[in-house]
């Protein structure tokens, strides 16, 4: 039931891409700042033209990111890997990242995906820990 649900809110489109079990996700145990963040990007609930455009009732095709002005649609994929604008930042994370997991993603970027869910979905282990 769910899932079923999930299908009809065309809002979650990238929900349904992250999300496959109803389940406690592990980013909830982030301080809530940024516990916040995440969630308005899994969930659809945050200022991107994506979302604000669905406001004004704009076509998709026309909800294109103000802030390169490149003409892509301003997404949660073209916001966290596409625009060159947040680039410096883009390479910071993934630094970060391999620096606190042992993963580098930049050797993945092509699988944007895998990378999306990474980052709000399912998140990565600590390669450097031993089980």
């Amino acid at each position: 039931m769910w899932k079923a649900n999930l299908q009809q809110k065309s809002k979650l489109r990238l929900y349904r891409t992250i999300k496959s079990t109803l389940a406690k996700e592990e980013y909830l145990l982030l301080p809530l700042a940024l516990r916040s963040h995440i969630a308005e990007l899994r969930c659809g609930t945050n200022r991107l033209r994506i979302e604000t455009g669905r406001w004004e009732k704009e076509a998709v095709a026309e909800r294109f990111c103000r802030v390169c002005v490149c003409g892509p649609v301003e997404d949660e994929k073209h916001v966290l890997l596409e625009c060159y604008v947040y680039g410096d930042l883009r390479h910071k994370l993934l630094q970060d990242i391999k620096e606190q997991t042992g993963y580098d993603l930049s050797k993945m970027l092509q699988d944007t995906d895998f990378i999306m869910n990474v980052l709000i979905g399912c998140g990565l282990g600590d390669k450097n820990k031993t089980v």
